[in-house]
């Protein structure tokens, strides 16, 4: 049964991709992704566990759901294509940079908090004690403004000055801007993704544009991107791990690890969340906000909450010598919001969004905003094997302060269009 449904999906992303043979569409990403996460777990590599076929099952019907989706909203959407034709340049306000150096702050003084432990034992040390000390949290609400502001305004800028800095002239500035920014979330956040993501974004747009760019600007990017994955291997080191064992449990593991878990009663034997879990990264901060005048959580986005929680702090093994938490997958998310239905449904309603951020990247050529949505999708698509990443409120707050941050710039973008 695996290897018939790999065959499957294999073939539909071949379809895909040979419909209008667009490597960068979030569809193609999307199937190509799970696909290629399906046919190595085939493997069992470094003695990962066997995957249930019924997990091959859930993927299946979720990327078939997703296609549908993503097919269905053009029979409700008439292209139109724009190309803004205003002067070549984009101003952002001062506002935008007042609040960039609030977040800034904010996110130094969490990181003048966790120096003496990444002295003491390094960044994964530093952050292992987030969450068993009260000593590297900001005082008062200054900690929910790291969490809802801070964090996903940094990382909404980065994207922002990418897209600017390929979009105008490739500098020494925003180079610095955007690795500054980086460093600051990777220590303040005290993961890898946040490298990941920065990755992504000059990755996706390096390649959306190659033939825009010359050769000496695009060794600069290629100089930026190399420094990156740098970063990544030497923090990947940093724990004392194989790396190439480490990325392939990373990506591949997360479907042991909703198997093993697809069985828990706390997990997923206390009824429905019908769509709370997946989505709670736009609701989570309104009664974050209603907490602190004591307005408490509703059932549901506190049993969405626990759900978080529980996968955060359930540890299973993989592998023999491997050992993992959190990476549920997206279809774990969709599947405790309404099990083998709630996939199905919240499978479907992906691909609308998807299919929606792609026609209105293409129809409106040179939107700042669109695009800069669009590559949050692709980052959120090629971390889908850890979470849903509406479910994190960081992801949901980067992307509602992309939108604020650029619903009404982009009348002034240049006269190009960025999409192929």
């Amino acid at each position: 049964m695996q290897y018939i449904l790999t065959v499957y999906l294999a073939i539909v992303t071949f379809i895909v991709w040979n419909k209008k043979k667009n490597r960068t569409s979030l569809n193609f990403i999307f199937c190509f992704f799970w696909t290629v996460i399906c046919f190595f777990s085939l493997f069992r590599f470094f003695g990962l566990y066997k995957v249930p076929d019924k997990i091959y099952v859930y993927v299946s019907l979720g990327i078939t759901s997703y296609l549908i989706g993503f097919e269905t909203i053009r029979f409700f959407t008439v292209r139109k294509k724009v190309t803004v034709t205003i002067k070549q340049g984009f101003h952002l306000s001062i506002w935008f940079y007042f609040f960039l150096y609030l977040a800034v702050g904010i996110t130094v003084w969490r990181i003048a908090l966790m120096i003496p432990y990444i002295l003491h034992g390094g960044v994964s040390y530093a952050r292992a004690m987030l969450g068993s000390t009260d000593e590297l949290n900001l005082p008062g609400k200054w900690n929910m403004l790291l969490g809802y502001f801070a964090l996903p305004y940094l990382r909404a800028s980065v994207i922002i000055f990418c897209v600017d800095m390929i979009y105008n002239r490739i500098t020494g500035s925003y180079i610095l801007k955007i690795m500054i920014l980086t460093v600051l979330q990777f220590f303040a956040a005290g993961g890898r993704n946040v490298i990941v993501h920065t990755f992504i974004a000059l990755a996706y747009l390096l390649f959306t544009n190659l033939k825009k760019i010359n050769y000496k600007l695009r060794r600069k990017l290629y100089c930026i991107m190399v420094i990156i994955v740098v970063m990544v291997i030497l923090a990947t080191l940093e724990r004392r791990v194989n790396v190439i064992e480490n990325i392939y449990m990373y990506y591949c593991g997360g479907l042991v690890y909703f198997a093993q878990n697809l069985n828990t009663n706390y997990m997923f034997g206390i009824g429905y969340l019908y769509g709370i879990n997946s989505f709670q990264g736009f609701i989570q901060p309104i009664f974050g906000i209603l907490n602190l005048f004591g307005i408490e959580d509703p059932v549901y986005i506190q049993q969405a909450t626990d759900f978080t929680m529980a996968v955060q702090t359930t540890v299973t093994s993989v592998s023999p010598q491997g050992r993992m938490n959190f990476f549920i997958t997206c279809f774990g998310d969709f599947y405790r919001d309404g099990g083998v239905i709630g996939i199905i449904i919240e499978s479907f309603i992906f691909g609308l969004i998807c299919r929606y951020i792609e026609e209105k990247n293409i129809s409106k050529c040179g939107s700042y905003l669109y695009l800069s949505e669009k590559i949050m999708l692709v980052q959120g698509i090629l971390f889908t094997m850890s979470r849903f990443q509406f479910s994190n409120y960081g992801y949901a707050m980067t992307m509602v302060f992309i939108y604020l941050i650029l619903r009404k710039r982009d009348k002034r973008n240049i006269d190009f269009c960025l999409y192929h």
